[in-house]
């Protein structure tokens, strides 16, 4: 039950040199990630510099993502939930942890978590904030609460949640798989403090988690490159279970759909505008490249768009508002870029 508790508080968080606007919270589809050790700096802010020694272990850990409808089963037990996260480990067997989300124009709050049979269910949500997000934006401390169980042990939980865009800079990282990065990024800092009270006849205070998560996003194709959680947790239930630890998970990114093995197409200069965009997309790329198709997904994934053409305009009016990804099939290689429908 121990182990239960600390992945299941810890899946909560699971789920930037120019200060590029964060336009998602969340990785893109089926990004895969390096879990990492190493000390490392991060309580700097404001214009900064990291650079970040990684030793890679030998578990990976994938992000998947489900639109969720209006009336759904997830939908009904975590109200207003538009998007599920899952997250699988490498491990045997497959470790998997789910964050719930909700996304209304913009405004994305937790709803739930679920993992190994464990679930928090946040009656009054957990906000993160409207995006796209920019430096030094915050969503002013949240106020959280809910209700958890786990192994038949049900109780409640409050707090707060605060959300920061706190530092931008330069991030270089040693190589854990595939290739060292060097880029500039902007962080996205989320605090959580939670009281935990479990019912054995009466609601009982039990103790505490408090936990510390950072965000770095590539401020050229919006990949989540890295981020990291530091769960601090204090629980002590009679006759059950006694816990005083500090947990700390650190994840590099290894591959996206955003693609670092196509940063070469990135690098000549390949964009998207205007971003936001209401009517007309528009790429602006190199004399040397020529587009052959694009294809259009939105969060989870689902294909909402495909067009052959070699225009370098797309009108996209008849999309709904939201985050898009756009997969550009060129002569020289795939890009796949994000951009938001007004």
């Amino acid at each position: 039950m121990k182990t239960k508790l600390l992945l299941l508080l810890s899946t909560v968080t699971f789920y930037a040199y120019s200060q590029t606007p964060i336009e998602d919270f969340n990785s893109a589809p089926s990004s895969t990630y390096a879990i990492v050790t190493g000390a490392i700096t991060q309580d700097n802010s404001g214009a900064t510099n990291w650079n970040f020694s990684l030793t890679p272990t030998a578990i990976t850990s994938i992000d998947t993502y489900e639109a969720i409808a209006t009336g759904s089963t997830v939908e009904t037990t975590y109200p207003g939930t538009t998007l599920a996260l899952t997250t699988t480990a490498s491990v045997d067997p497959p470790g998997t942890g789910k964050l719930y989300t909700k996304n209304d124009t913009n405004v994305i709050s937790i709803t739930g978590a679920e993992n190994s049979g464990l679930v928090l269910n946040y009656a009054d949500n957990g906000l993160i904030g409207t995006f796209p997000l920019n430096f030094n934006d915050t969503n002013g401390t949240d106020t959280v609460s809910g209700t958890f169980n786990f192994d038949g042990n049900s109780g409640t939980f409050n707090g707060t949640l605060t959300t920061t865009v706190d530092a931008h800079g330069t991030l270089t990282m040693s190589d854990v798989g595939s290739g060292a990065y060097s880029g500039n990024v902007t962080r996205l800092k989320i605090e959580q403090s939670l009281n935990l009270s479990i019912t054995i006849g009466i609601p009982i205070n039990v103790g505490t988690a408090t936990q510390t998560s950072y965000f770095y996003y590539d401020s050229t194709n919006a990949n989540l490159v890295f981020r990291s959680t530091e769960l601090v947790i204090d629980v002590d239930i009679p006759s059950l279970v006694s816990i005083n630890e500090t947990i700390t998970t650190m994840e590099s990114l290894l591959s996206s759909t955003l693609g670092t093995s196509e940063n070469k197409i990135s690098d000549r200069r390949l964009s998207l505008f205007p971003n936001p965009v209401k009517d007309d997309l528009n790429f602006n790329l190199s004399n040397d490249l020529v587009i052959g198709s694009i294809t259009v997904s939105d969060i989870s994934g689902r294909q909402v768009l495909k067009v052959k053409t070699n225009d370098r305009t797309m009108p996209v009016e008849q999309l709904n508002k939201g985050i898009y990804i756009a997969t550009i099939t060129t002569n020289q290689g795939i890009l796949s870029r994000k951009f938001v429908k007004e």
